[in-house]
């Protein structure tokens, strides 16, 4: 059961990112817009997220893995035009 319910949210979250739901506010904060808004805040140690399945699962939830799949692909974007430009 713990596996299906990993792999619903990681399902969930890649279509979170690919609905355009993730938008970064500063570097650290992120809103997460699905049928509700959330704010995830990635520090050095730690990703919150405002969703009760966090706050009282205390489980990485498909808003938290949005924001490391969005976190992911601007990094290898930014990554890739480092490559062009050099």
């Amino acid at each position: 059961m713990q596996t299906r319910n990993l792999k619903n949210r990681d399902d969930r979250a890649h279509a979170l990112l690919l609905g355009g739901a993730v938008r970064e506010m500063t570097p650290s904060v992120y809103e997460v817009t699905g049928s509700k808004h959330y704010t995830v805040i990635t520090l050095s140690a730690t990703t919150t997220c405002t969703c009760p399945d966090h706050e009282y699962r205390q489980v990485v939830c498909k808003h938290i893995r949005a924001v490391e799949l969005y976190q992911a692909s601007t990094h290898q974007m930014h990554t890739v035009r480092e490559m062009v430009v050099a």
